[in-house]
């Protein structure tokens, strides 16, 4: 009871404070260091790496405490007297150091439990890094109050492990959500609207029987009417799924246009619920509802930090150590990466990387694994851009790419701007191909000649161009 009022007590004023919710890790530290704990116990009992605990999360943590927080110097050492002296200033006692005025105690605000859904949400296992992540999401969807989000990413990147770790981060936090529903969109074929609306909302009643109207605006109406009354969190994962392949993105397949209008009127209409989707690509309702700034927000999710890696391949039990570092880099820091090639290096080579690090082919394999699906769904004009992108030594401009693509500036411009909502390039005056992306190109298609600026790099050119056109027509 003391640890929880204590936490309860934290998470209140951070909140009040900095406008964002105390994160999971934060949880962990505060608990751990209220309770006497060493880093190192902390680590165990929670499953984050002692460096996580130890030299980032604890050290920011204790800073915000201090300078936004409670206004005196907060630490590991001083947690109990910090709250003691303030929970006793606001007359909330929490700790035997005051519990003897008992005039001083005030209840606790009792906890609500969110009734969740979880769908086909997978078994989340070990959650690695992505702190910064979970705590934007979470600033996004309690203190701004957005109600749509799009968690954007690479395939493996961990956009459907995020939304998983943020459902049960919420579920420890008090008066978040009345319900949370976790759905996946990865059918074959995947759900039609008129079917899904009719699965949300059965959810929503609580699995009681309804009548449901017959057509699907009507259905949307009843969703909207719902997520108004009540506070629910709904995670779409896997929305990709509904997108068309070998056109631009935020082209929906045949039947599964109404999914935009779920959309618009979601991030349109007042509510006080969220929908969160996981996506490779950001549907266009999506860009355009954030562009004029209504209640959407996009997240993009990049490689984990360095250390966070490190911990994928240590517990998949890789030795050499000092060759760590070049295996992150050549994956890009992509968890599922990793987790994928760690084992295949576990079962081949007794987990020396060094000697997996010498099959060069078998990592252009695994890259092209990761990316082939979706670089094969792309537009013939898409992949121009990107083998001028991978040949160039440097970013090129919009520019640049006129000078090499004969074409319409529009036509160019819209190519550009899909492939930034699929994360395959990044950049905005000058561009330049994801890492991991880059690699792949230049391994799937004659190295040798595109890794340089020779001049037989413009003969490749034409011979990846008259590829590119066989396979489908611009």
């Amino acid at each position: 009871m003391e640890t929880e009022a204590a936490l309860e007590f934290v998470r209140a004023e951070v909140l009040a404070k900095t406008g964002k919710p105390l994160s999971d890790i934060e949880a962990v530290v505060l608990e751990g260091a209220w309770n006497g704990k060493t880093y190192e116990e902390m680590a165990v009992s929670s499953g984050y790496a002692v460096n996580s605990l130890k030299n980032d999360a604890g050290p920011r943590f204790w800073k915000t405490l201090s300078l936004h927080v409670f206004g005196e110097k907060v630490s590991k050492a001083n947690l109990r007297a910090v709250l003691d002296r303030q929970t006793a200033q606001r007359g909330v006692a929490i700790s035997p150091n005051v519990s003897q005025h008992p005039s001083a105690i005030a209840p606790m605000r009792s906890r609500t439990t969110s009734r969740i859904d979880w769908g086909e949400a997978p078994n989340l296992g070990v959650f690695y890094g992505r702190i910064a992540e979970l705590e934007a999401l979470q600033f996004q969807i309690m203190a701004q109050k957005s109600q749509l989000i799009a968690v954007l990413g690479l395939r493996g990147i961990g956009k459907t492990t995020l939304s998983v770790k943020l459902v049960e981060t919420l579920q420890t936090q008090s008066d978040q959500f009345e319900q949370v529903i976790w759905r996946s969109l990865f059918h074959d074929p995947p759900p039609a609207l008129h079917d899904l609306l009719a699965d949300l909302l059965k959810s929503l009643s609580g699995q009681v029987k309804l009548n449901l109207p017959a057509t699907t605006d009507e259905r949307l109406s009843l969703l909207v009417e719902q997520l108004q009354k009540h506070r629910c969190l709904v995670i779409l994962d896997s929305f990709k799924s509904l997108m068309q392949a070998h056109l631009l993105a935020g082209q929906y397949k045949r039947g599964y246009e109404e999914y935009g209008e779920l959309l618009k009127r979601i991030g349109m209409e007042h509510h006080q619920s969220c929908l969160v989707l996981t996506s490779q690509d950001c549907p266009q309702e999506v860009v355009e509802l954030e562009a004029q700034q209504f209640p959407v927000k996009t997240l993009a999710i990049n490689g984990l930090a360095l250390q966070d890696a490190k911990q994928i391949l240590l517990a998949k039990g890789l030795s050499d150590e000092t060759y760590w570092e070049t295996l992150i880099d050549i994956f890009q820091s992509n968890p599922l990466a990793l987790q994928l090639v760690s084992a295949k290096i576990q079962r081949s080579f007794g987990g020396q990387v060094s000697s997996f690090l010498k099959q060069k082919t078998i990592t252009t394999r695994h890259i092209v694994d990761l990316i082939d699906q979706q670089f094969q769904s792309l537009s013939t004009l898409e992949k121009e851009i990107t083998y001028w992108l991978a040949v160039s030594p440097f970013p090129l401009s919009f520019a640049d790419l006129r000078n090499h693509i004969p074409i319409s500036g529009a036509v160019l411009l819209d190519a550009l701007e899909s492939l930034l909502q699929r994360s395959l390039i990044q950049g905005e005056a000058e561009f330049t191909l994801e890492p991991i992306v880059r690699q792949y190109v230049l391994n799937e298609f004659n190295k040798e000649a595109l890794d340089s600026d020779l001049p037989n790099a413009g003969v490749s050119i034409q011979k990846l161009l008259e590829r590119c056109y066989e396979s489908n027509e611009r």
